[in-house]
């Protein structure tokens, strides 16, 4: 049966493997930041805008449907449109890239 609410669980003390995301998450921080002069400003910004949205639901603090579940990953959907705009951008770039490499041009007839 589909439904929006998963049972709860319950909650341990933390274990080493746990914090390791929040590692990766610094350290992508500090690579973007150090890139931060050419590309890395615009990955800061998608990566800023999902972490700012989806800040209120990472359970940091009890909201009222935690009554009901711990698992909010259908409020993710506003959140995930700056990742989705990130890969986008950045497969944009790609692709210019490759373009301007190969000294290909492609013209288009109407």
């Amino acid at each position: 049966m589909l439904t929006p609410l998963y049972p709860q669980w319950k909650i341990n003390p933390p274990s080493p493997e746990q914090l390791l995301p929040w590692l990766v998450m610094a350290g992508m921080f500090y690579y973007l930041w150090v890139r931060r002069a050419s590309w890395g400003k615009h990955a800061l910004l998608g990566l800023g805008f999902f972490l700012v949205n989806v800040a209120p639901f990472v359970g940091f603090r009890a909201i009222a449907f935690m009554r009901f579940g711990w698992t909010m990953d259908h409020i993710l959907y506003v959140p995930i449109l700056g990742l989705i705009g990130l890969v986008a951008a950045g497969l944009g770039q790609l692709d210019a890239k490759l373009k301007g490499r190969c000294g290909c041009k492609v013209e288009m007839s109407v």
